[in-house]
């Protein structure tokens, strides 16, 4: 149940929900990695889904809100921030998930029956996005950090949104996000000139275009092959690798 001075808001945090990834996919991913429930919700998703139980608030919120496709266990999964997947509780076959308490966060972090994790880590170094709907209040929790991020659901997405049009994040494809603090001041500087180049992040960005550049850019610096070459790429590799020294090299 939501406490009196809560700003939890379902139809908010759908629409917050929504907004952000309807910004990634501006940004990065597939149109078709969106998935959006059917008239009713998901209908497996109800309270014997979970395990511990969720309230009914939770339970109501999962079940209407969109995810990004978890995709088959074989594939990468597509990321939402850096090294941070959706948690799509729409792919959970029956029964449902046990609750995902962010080991090794849970001693300083407690999921309860209001709490709903909405983003988890595919390393060591991803975050966590918790929702805890009693105060409407969302969390940015990463390994070995104290000093977590805390906003209102519709200033979360704001402020995750904020750090991909600085460049704070980036994509190099849909499955592999980098902080720019956490990479190289050469690798920063290379690529996100490319991203200003093809227009980021105003309406007018070429995301298809960008995104292939950065990809064959990020692959020539580290001295890797470029992933499904086709002649136009060979060209570009070839344009942008002229005289280009290997990072690491």
């Amino acid at each position: 149940m939501t406490s009196p001075q809560s700003t939890y808001s379902r139809d908010e945090t759908i629409a917050a929900v929504q907004s952000f990834y309807d910004f990634l996919v501006e940004f990065y991913l597939p149109p078709n990695a969106i998935k959006h429930p059917p008239p009713g919700g998901w209908p497996d998703i109800d309270h014997a889904f979970f395990r511990p139980p969720k309230s009914d608030e939770v339970v109501d919120l999962i079940k209407n809100l969109p995810f990004v496709d978890a995709r088959e266990s074989d594939d990468e999964p597509y990321q939402v921030y850096e090294k941070s997947k959706c948690v799509d509780y729409s792919a959970f076959e029956d029964p449902g998930p046990d609750d995902f308490h962010p080991f090794p966060l849970a001693e300083t972090i407690e999921i309860t029956e209001s709490t709903i994790v909405l983003a988890a880590p595919t390393s060591h170094d991803g975050y966590w996005f918790i929702l805890d709907v009693s105060t409407g209040m969302m969390t940015l929790a990463e390994f070995g950090d104290n000093e977590w991020e805390e906003y209102a659901v519709p200033d979360f997405y704001e402020v995750i949104k904020s750090k991909f049009r600085s460049l704070e994040v980036y994509p190099i494809d849909a499955e592999d996000l980098e902080m720019a603090s956490r990479s190289s001041d050469t690798v920063n500087s290379r690529l996100k000139a490319i991203f200003v180049e093809h227009g980021w992040p105003s309406k007018e960005f070429r995301k298809k275009e960008c995104m292939r550049k950065i990809k064959i850019e990020y692959n020539a610096m580290y001295g890797w092959p470029v992933p499904e070459e086709d002649e136009d790429e060979e060209s570009d590799v070839q344009e942008l690798t002229s005289g280009m020294d290997v990072v690491g090299m």
